[in-house]
């Protein structure tokens, strides 16, 4: 009887010990799953960060990531070499860093709260197409950058970062400056203020007048007059083509500020067609002295000496 009970007790024992056996080894099995899951998010996760790393390094425009609190995290290669700075440079700076020595397309500081990634980091609103300049003392030069931001934002709309992304537009910015100055040029020769003595300027136009050559005319004219002392101003309009309104009311308005200058305005080169159109204009020239030519305006001039 004893040992029956005994023997009984044995089989419930290995029966117990079986079961715990066999529950440990589902819960091995199971976190040997979650481990080979772990590692295949590990592996993905590594991948992916790879595949974005390539994709950062392959991009022909610089990136930069801020954190929130405005330090550099993150950029690619092409960030490194438009900038002329190192990895340990870079990593950590911030916009409001001096050393930027950021400009506006004027020539005028740019300060770093000015700067597209500050903005969207404060505002939490993207920036686009912001041009600005920057210094690169170890090349010694001067770059200028098209640059975008957006903010990056959490579930609950809480900026978390920022990035910018920027190319090198400093060839652009070379042509227009020199076709501004060009166009500069061209003006000033299209309007050419020559001095014929002491008080007497000369102004001798060719071709078309418009109403931007117009007013340049009168802004030339009148700043010759204050500069230079002028008693007198000859406007020869000898070699223009088409007399018009606004040909018209130039000479009107350049007769009437060289007054108030205390010089007079001397109009020559009137042929018979142009006085034949400013007489159908109505053009008041009451203000004006006229001569054929511009010969016979400055003869003019100098016999008022006497």
């Amino acid at each position: 009887m004893d040992g029956h009970i005994t023997e009984t007790n044995r089989d419930q024992d290995r029966e117990t010990l079986l079961a715990r056996i066999d529950m440990l080894e589902r819960e091995n099995a199971a976190l040997r799953e979650k481990d080979q899951q772990a590692r295949h998010i590990e592996d993905e996760f590594r991948a992916s960060e790879a595949r974005f790393r390539a994709l950062l390094a392959g991009l022909h425009v610089g990136v930069v990531m801020q954190d929130p609190t405005g330090k550099n995290i993150l950029f690619n290669p092409h960030a490194l070499t438009l900038l002329g700075v190192t990895e340990d440079q870079l990593l950590g700076r911030t916009s409001f860093d001096p050393r930027w020595g950021a400009v506006y397309e004027d020539g005028s500081p740019c300060p770093g709260d000015a700067h597209p990634i500050t903005v969207a980091l404060r505002t939490g609103k993207p920036v686009r197409d912001f041009v600005h300049g920057v210094d690169r003392p170890a090349l010694g030069d001067r770059v200028w950058l098209l640059v975008s931001a957006a903010p990056q934002l959490d579930d609950r709309g809480v900026v978390t970062g920022a990035i910018a992304t920027f190319t090198d537009i400093t060839a652009r910015k070379d042509a227009e400056d020199l076709v501004r100055s060009q166009s500069r040029m061209l003006e000033e020769m299209s309007t050419p203020l020559v001095p014929i003595s002491d008080d007497i300027v000369a102004m001798p136009l060719v071709g078309t007048v418009d109403a931007r050559r117009a007013e340049l005319v009168l802004e030339t004219l009148l700043a010759g007059i204050a500069q230079k002392g002028a008693r007198v101003a000859i406007l020869d309009i000898t070699g223009v083509s088409v007399v018009d309104a606004h040909v018209a009311t130039t000479l009107v308005r350049a007769a009437q500020a060289a007054r108030l200058l205390g010089a007079q305005v001397v109009l020559t080169g009137i042929r018979g067609s142009v006085a034949q159109t400013l007489v159908e204009l109505g053009v008041d020239l009451s203000g004006l002295v006229t001569r054929g030519t511009l010969q016979g305006g400055i003869a003019w001039a100098f016999s008022r000496r006497s």
